[in-house]
């Protein structure tokens, strides 16, 4: 407001009763209405900022990375603290008519994740949620992802074990990261069945009819947190059931690599 503003009203006559008659001096002046989107270059090449919004708009989107601690089959001597390895950043393509729940079963195969462990997916705070895509939340290109691992509870296990019928487990490298993927088990399954059929399917390298006796299959809810010399063995003849195995639990497995004497 600049000047000086005089009303006058008028008070005689049914016409101008009530009613402001102009301002005999000064002016007003509209503020200036501040701009939409701010100023000056973008601070990501594929997003625009608006101060309303909590995240970038994205332009375009063909990948997204993951970086995450994975806890190793180790503790510490000096500090008796599980050691963790760190996996780096991970790319992994995506669209924005990927899902959700594609990128999970990704982050699940890549990491070997346990199914006792719950995983949220979080990009800028807000948790992705399943039965949607990128598109729907205007993810970025080349944007980072947050990935929170919480163990679950013995009350979630046992719904998760009741919903999912055991049809399948991965068997994973005492020493190793990746896991194999073994397809129809049932609670009956024994862990002499499971090593006749990763010799079978030629699943493991180095794994034979040579050396499959001396294969020792393990496994703990727990285990990424437990030496392996602390992993309790399984018997062979013992069904998976008796270790409230749940559908794709991950069972670790040792053999001693035999030399061909003819050589």
């Amino acid at each position: 407001l600049v000047g000086r503003v005089v009303t006058s009203v008028s008070v005689s006559g049914a016409e101008g009763r009530g009613r402001a008659s102009k301002p005999a001096t000064g002016r007003l002046r509209r503020p200036k209405e501040p701009p939409s989107e701010p100023e000056g270059p973008c601070c990501m090449a594929t997003a625009s900022w608006g101060a309303s919004r909590a995240a970038p708009r994205a332009v375009k989107l063909t990948y997204v990375s993951v970086a995450m601690q994975i806890p190793v089959a180790a503790v510490s001597p000096d500090t008796g603290e599980t050691m963790l390895g760190k996996a780096g950043v991970v790319r992994f393509d995506v669209a924005p008519d990927t899902s959700i729940d594609t990128l999970r079963e990704l982050l699940v195969a890549h990491f070997a994740i346990t199914p006792r462990k719950s995983v949220t997916i979080r990009w800028w705070g807000k948790t992705l949620e399943d039965g949607r895509d990128f598109g729907s939340y205007r993810v970025s290109d080349g944007a980072q992802l947050e990935v929170v691992l919480r163990s679950r509870s013995v009350t979630d296990i046992d719904q998760l074990a009741r919903a999912v019928p055991l049809r399948r487990i991965r068997v994973q490298l005492l020493a190793g990261r990746s896991c194999v993927i073994v397809e129809n088990v049932s609670p009956s399954t024994t862990p002499r069945r499971i090593k006749q059929t990763l010799v079978e399917a030629k699943l493991l390298e180095g794994l034979t009819k040579a050396n499959v006796d001396t294969a020792v299959l393990y496994f703990h809810a727990m285990t990424p947190l437990l030496m392996p010399g602390m992993l309790p063995a399984m018997d062979d003849d013992t069904p998976i059931e008796a270790v409230r195995a749940i559908n794709n639990d991950i069972f670790l497995i040792k053999f001693t690599i035999v030399k061909d004497e003819r050589k």
